[in-house]
């Protein structure tokens, strides 16, 4: 079992080695000046992380007023018991689907064919997929934490309530590290008992699922009677370790009851590790230990083929084309049984980042944060509208052929992107009416014009970079940062002048700036597609 331990923090250490040097760090560089850049990464990053948190706590503020603007603590005890059964659902799911111990290639090879001690080897690799899972929430939770102190302490922020504004945040970490360690360690129980030797329980992901959405909604419900009903108070309150970080008093009792729990867990799965199959829990993780390697190097587009290739299969029925479609609009009808078929969380994340953005742009108070909220959508957008276009860039030698013009075909590939794009920005739009009871017409008017201008920019940065030669091979460039930063000024520069123009300008020139935008990025895109041949 050393050899096993060694083995794992090797590749534990080729982790943590590959995260800094994103940040050119060289962990093999021993010098004073190394160690003195380490302790600025420490502290610049910790700065910026902070001023990350509390301005996204403002916004939080916002979310738990909309929830329950009487008692902040309850609405942030809500809302954290909802992210936390969501996220519980979603990867119960994938646990019950595949492995959630995750071997390579190696892996397989030199330990899940040796005698070893599988409870050993399933808590050696739990730690690390534990980590990456818990960041995310613990940083979540901190920003609620901080949104309760926005909330709570308004009026009184200052240099002198620095303390108490950090406190809460740290309140809500440390409560929140048990819980969802209780929760991750259950996943991993549900996904062995799934695993075990020459047994396959194909029923229990149905069984599963099945009675933690029922508990989910059963808990919500519960829970969310006390937010309009103060006397109902059960004797056994679930909530009260979660609660109790966002609130003043003692922890001793609410700690003690989180850790309890996520020592029994442990203490079950450490039991149940016996029964693992390793070898069944190899097949089933080693080709996606390999994509996950492969898109850390940056073979991104080679890693889409492969995953696509997978979920198709060799037994998936052809798609008939429809008797209505001809000419240039089987661009479209391509595109879309291509979307259907690569559909993932990736698409929805992206396509819900525009929903969300949207929809809260109007709760968005300054100038600067708007601009910063328009720059994240712009790149999220940027990547989806131009997924399909490199797509069919890399089959060059069938799409240079078609008996379509330069414009028309740039129009057809990108008007999927670009109508989905308004679809779901409309419906964010309703949403947040309805919410606040108000619309701004302005903003309205302008993202058919931004849109349009992201979209036609990332596909002339796209286009400019192409070359022939490289299309032949099936490489299509991917969009660069200047393309990424001209998309950026294309959507800012007229939410700028929407922010600080009076009157009825407001509402007319920033529109015609955009439209503009969007009519001259299309047009140097359609140019530049017309010219690949020259390059």
């Amino acid at each position: 079992m050393n050899a096993v331990h060694w083995l794992r923090a090797r590749l534990e250490e080729r982790e943590l080695v590959y995260w800094l040097s994103i940040l050119f760090y060289d962990k093999e560089d021993h010098s004073f000046s190394n160690r003195v850049y380490l302790c600025y990464l420490f502290l610049f990053f910790g700065i910026w992380l902070f001023a990350m948190l509390t301005f996204l706590a403002q916004g939080g503020a916002i979310v738990l007023g909309i929830i329950d603007g009487n008692d902040p603590v309850r609405a942030a005890t809500f809302l954290e018991i909802l992210i936390l059964g969501l996220w519980s659902l979603l990867a119960s799911w994938q646990a019950m689907k595949r492995s959630p111990i995750v071997f390579s290639e190696q892996d397989a090879t030199l330990i899940c064919q040796m005698p070893v001690n599988h409870r050993q080897v399933v808590m050696r690799w739990f730690f690390l997929p534990w980590l990456k899972s818990a960041i995310p929430f613990w940083l979540l939770t901190i920003v609620i934490g901080f949104s309760v102190a926005e909330t709570a302490m308004a009026g009184s922020l200052g240099a002198n309530s620095f303390s108490a504004y950090v406190t809460y945040g740290l309140r809500a970490w440390i409560t929140i590290i048990p819980v969802q360690l209780a929760l991750f360690s259950l996943q991993w129980v549900l996904g062995i008992l799934r695993l075990r030797k020459d047994i396959a329980f194909r029923w229990l992901k149905w069984l599963v699922m099945a009675t933690i959405t029922f508990a989910l909604v059963v808990f919500l419900a519960t829970v969310g009677n006390q937010f309009f009903d103060p006397l109902i108070r059960p004797g056994l309150n679930f909530a009260l370790p979660i609660q109790a970080g966002f609130e003043r008093g003692s922890l001793a009792l609410p700690l003690g009851i989180s850790w309890l729990l996520a020592i029994i867990s442990l203490g079950i799965l450490f039991w149940v590790s016996d029964l693992i199959s390793l070898a069944r829990a190899a097949q089933e993780t080693q080709v996606e230990e390999f994509l996950n390697q492969a898109s850390r190097f940056g073979l991104t587009s080679y890693v889409d083929e492969l995953k696509t290739q997978r979920r198709l299969g060799v037994s998936h029925k052809p798609s008939h084309l429809p008797k209505f479609v001809g000419g240039g609009w089987m661009l479209i009808w391509k595109d879309l049984i291509q979307s259907k078929r690569s559909w993932n969380s990736s698409s929805f994340f992206d396509w819900f980042t525009t929903f969300g953005i949207v929809a809260g742009f109007p709760l968005i108070p300054d100038v600067g944060s708007r601009i910063f909220a328009m720059a994240f959508w712009s790149i999220r957008l940027g990547i989806t509208s131009v997924k399909r276009l490199r797509s069919d860039l890399s089959c060059w030698q069938i799409i240079r052929q078609l008996p379509i013009s330069h414009s028309r075909f740039l129009f057809l590939e990108l008007s999927p992107a670009f109508f989905l794009s308004i679809i779901i920005s409309s419906v964010g739009f309703l949403l947040s009416a309805l919410v606040m009871k108000s619309i701004e017409l302005g903003f309205v008017l302008l993202i058919p014009g931004i849109t349009a201008g992201v979209i036609g920019i990332v596909a002339f940065d796209v286009i400019r970079r192409a070359r022939s030669d490289y299309l032949l091979n099936g490489i299509a460039p991917d969009i660069s940062v200047g393309g990424y930063v001209l998309g950026l000024l294309t959507a800012t520069v007229p939410i700028i002048l929407y922010t600080v123009l009076p009157g009825v300008s407001r509402l007319i020139f920033p529109c015609l700036v955009s439209l503009t935008f969007g009519y001259f990025a299309f047009k140097i895109a359609a140019r530049s597609y017309r010219n690949i041949d020259k390059r």
